[in-house]
Order: C-alpha cells, then sequence, then structure tokens
C-alpha cells in the first residue's frame, strides 16, 4: 500500500473548531456504534429529533492556502452558533470580496493558463447544518479546509435507556486532479469525515486519490491515478481496489476521464447505543479537505510549479499547471438530526 503523509495537525484544529478537546472523556458510549440499515429504520419513523432548527448548533469554518513564493500562508477561521460559518482565501490574494457558499463561485475562479501557481478555496456550514466546500490549486500549492457543527444532547434525568441515534447526509464528493504534461506535478487529493462523540471518531470516512506517475496518466492503460478509500467508504463511480477487468469486463479504475466523478450522496444513520438517563454527550461532524502537490514521491522528483510557454494553438505565453482539487456539493435540506428513542 503507498503511503502518503498528510499534515497530523489539521485533525487537531478541526477537533479545536468543533469546541471539542483532542483529550475527551468517552464516558458512557457503548462500542461498537452500528449504521442502521433496511428494516431497522423503521424504528425512526415518526419519532422527533433534534436539529439545527430546534436545537443549538455550533457552526465553524476554516480555510488555509500556501503558494510557493507567494509568503506565508493566508488562513481564515469562521465559527458561529445557529448560524453560517462562511470562509474564503486565496493567494494571489483576491480583489473584492468574492461569495462564499453555497452561492456559486464559479465565476471567481482564476484562469490557470494566465495566473500560474495559485490556490483557491471555499469552506461553509450552513445555519441548518449542511457542509460545502470548494478547494483547488495550480502547481505549487498546498489548500485544506474544515467545517463543523458540534452540538451537546443532554438526556432527560428520569426513565429508563434510551437509544441515540444520530443522522447525517454524506453529500457528493469530488477528490481530483489533473497532470498537465508540460507542468507534471505529483498531486493528491483528500476528504477525511469523522462523526464525533465525546471526541472520539464513532464514524469515519476518507477518500484519497492521487498520482503515483503524472508522466503515465495519459495512457489507457498505463494511468497511475489511484483512489484510496478508508474507514465507512463512499460511492464513487472508479474503484481502484477490486480486482482489475479481464477479457471484455469495462475497467472502473480511475483514468482521466473519470477522474472527477463524484460520489453518490449518502444518508448515515448511526446508532450510538442506549444510554443511562441523564447522559451528556457532545457530537460533532468534522470534514477535512486537503489538496497539494509533493515534490518527490518513489525516488522521482518533479518541479511541482507551473511552467510557462507558447500555446500550441495560437503562439501566445500562457501556464501549464497540473491540478488537484476537493468539492463537498452540499444541499440545502440535508440537516443532520439527531434521534433519542425509548
Amino acid at each position: 500500500m503507498i503511503s502518503i503523509r498528510f499534515d497530523a495537525r489539521l485533525l487537531t484544529w478541526a477537533l479545536v473548531l468543533a469546541g471539542l478537546s483532542t483529550a475527551a472523556q468517552a464516558d458512557g458510549v457503548p462500542w461498537p456504534v452500528k449504521v442502521l440499515a433496511g428494516d431497522e429504520l423503521a424504528v425512526l419513523s415518526g419519532q422527533q429529533f433534534l436539529t439545527p432548527t430546534n436545537h443549538a448548533f455550533h457552526m465553524a469554518a476554516a480555510v488555509k492556502v500556501a503558494v510557493d513564493g507567494m509568503g506565508l500562508p493566508r488562513q481564515s477561521v469562521k465559527r458561529s452558533l445557529q448560524a453560517p460559518a462562511a470562509v474564503h482565501q486565496a493567494l494571489p490574494a483576491a480583489t473584492g470580496s468574492p461569495p462564499l457558499l453555497p452561492s456559486p463561485v464559479d465565476g471567481h475562479l482564476y484562469d490557470f493558463q494566465q495566473v500560474g501557481n495559485h490556490a483557491q478555496t471555499w469552506a461553509t456550514m450552513t445555519a441548518v447544518g449542511v457542509p460545502h466546500i470548494a478547494l483547488r490549486g495550480f502547481g505549487a500549492f498546498d489548500a485544506e479546509a474544515t467545517v463543523s457543527w458540534s452540538t451537546t444532547v443532554t438526556l432527560a434525568a428520569n426513565g429508563g435507556l434510551r437509544e441515540v441515534v444520530v443522522s447525517f447526509v454524506m453529500p457528493p464528493v469530488m477528490v481530483s486532479g489533473n497532470s498537465e504534461a508540460d507542468g507534471p506535478a505529483f498531486w493528491r487529493a483528500r476528504l477525511h469525515a469523522d462523526l464525533l462523540v465525546n471526541g472520539h471518531p464513532a464514524w469515519s470516512t476518507e477518500a484519497l486519490r492521487f498520482t503515483a506517475d503524472p508522466t503515465l496518466d495519459f495512457e489507457s492503460t498505463g494511468s497511475k491515478i489511484v483512489l484510496q478509500q478508508f474507514g465507512d467508504p463512499l460511492g464513487f463511480p472508479s474503484n481502484d481496489e477490486d480486482p482489475p477487468a479481464t477479457g471484455n469486463q469495462i475497467s472502473n479504475d480511475s483514468d482521466a476521464g473519470s477522474v472527477d466523478g463524484p460520489s453518490s450522496k449518502r444518508t448515515v444513520n448511526l446508532s450510538l447505543g442506549r444510554f443511562a438517563p441523564g447522559t451528556v454527550l457532545d457530537l460533532s461532524l468534522v470534514l477535512r479537505a486537503h489538496a497539494l502537490t509533493v515534490p518527490t514521491f518513489a525516488g522521482k522528483t518533479l518541479p511541482r510549479a507551473c511552467t510557462q510557454g507558447p500555446d500550441a494553438a495560437t503562439g501566445q505565453l500562457r501556464y501549464f499547471c497540473s491540478r488537484g482539487s476537493v468539492a463537498v456539493l452540499g444541499a440545502a435540506t440535508e440537516s443532520p438530526r439527531i434521534y433519542r428513542l425509548p
């Protein structure tokens, strides 16, 4: 298995955003938790639930961008109570005030052919707990985005045990990139999500896509783009961990044509178990996105940076850059729900 190192400080940063401590206690949390499916979901029908419209939820968002040769990284953080947390950063710095997600931002994306090395990232957790991330960079860059919601649930002090179920949506996710033959780079794109109970992961998923050899990414029979998934996997149209296609089978491996394909939207209904009266639970959903290019991989070194040269069609000077990007495509009505079942 190929190992890719990402900044371990990102987890601590995300927990701080969520209002939790990495040393938080998980007293009374039964293990293992269980993802409900099929007939098990009937227990939720007609039950009351907590959601950001009727219970206090804290929202948070943070972004950070760095580009070689452009000085110190730029970062922004926003926290709120039952209000949107939305931030944006870019290098080179944006002029004016670009819109914040979930408003459309496509009209404010830089043209890499004219700008060269750059990074842009947007992150929003809406007032109803819906995550949105748009992050991309070209050339020699490193960009991060984190969004979270957190809330505290206290069970009634009387009565019997209660089962706690957290229902949340993992929106379509894109972890993608592009290798430029005239500006090759080892790009990496990663999305990691945790449902935290008292600061401890009760459910996790991670999707990491990267190129192992950019010089082969354009060959349909020799592509080295790889998608790896960890934890509870998301449903991407490509799968690089199943057996390779044989005979007349159609390959589902990642390649330049499928690398931008998003995962399917998924609703996760997570039973945390049954708890005693008066139990207090700190709950959080944290999504962390990271894309970057690295100079060296498997003993091979590439310059990372965009290169400049004439356009083949017009002869005008332009930049040639490799790209890494992550997107979380939230929808307005996909708020989290917390059930306390008798």
